[in-house]
């Protein structure tokens, strides 16, 4: 109903086809389904109401041949997901509320996507984060996430890394993140950049 670009499809499954089916025509590989704004001002939803919303969309998705991740950073919602069909879960806590949402993963065979977060999901720190250098700060991060996901089963060749665009970073960060994104290619990772309709590009002249 709130999704940050404004294309939601609100709880309707026909109207998550049809959108899914013109993303495919215009080129996308992967469907991304989810039911919570990552926004901060919008709300946090019960986890079993959303896992029995996403699942029904997963799962008519799956069966008209979509290749479907799942944004959740819940371990509920991502089970139900990836039992009706989701290959992929997008997880944008970045660990912050422990490893539920990977061990689903881990647990169904599916791919996982870390995603750099300086807070919790949904939570603005109380003050800018401070970075001496947000490119090398990140790669750190990631790192030692990279290690917790390995330590906690989760195959490398199973997940995808994401610098977190608009997470915890100012728009100037963001741009540096962007034009720098080749260092984060330094643990082999596939490099998700999810990038497109953030504020950050007003703000280029």
């Amino acid at each position: 109903d709130d999704s940050f670009s404004g294309d939601g499809v609100g709880r309707s499954v026909d109207a998550a086809l049809r959108r899914a089916s013109a993303l495919r025509e215009a080129g996308a590989d992967i469907i991304d389904a989810g039911a919570e704004s990552a926004r901060a001002d919008r709300p946090v939803l019960d986890a079993a109401s959303e896992a029995a919303l996403v699942a029904r969309v997963v799962a008519d998705l799956s069966s008209e041949g979509h290749l479907v991740s799942i944004d959740t950073y819940k371990a509920p919602v991502a089970e139900a997901a990836l039992a009706a069909g989701a290959e992929l879960v997008n997880d944008i806590s970045g660990l912050t509320l422990g490893p539920g949402a990977a061990a689903a993963a881990r647990d169904a065979g599916a791919g996982y996507v870390l995603n750099y977060s300086y807070s919790v999901p949904k939570r603005r720190p109380d003050q800018p984060p401070l970075y001496e250098d947000v490119v090398v700060d990140t790669v750190a991060w990631m790192e030692q996430r990279l290690d917790e996901l390995q330590s906690a089963g989760l195959p490398r060749d199973t997940i995808a890394i994401d610098p977190g665009i608009a997470f915890g970073k100012s728009h100037d960060e963001d741009i540096q993140v962007v034009r720098r994104c080749g260092e984060l290619r330094t643990f082999g990772q596939p490099l998700l950049l999810a990038h497109s309709r953030k504020n950050f590009i007003g703000s280029i002249n």
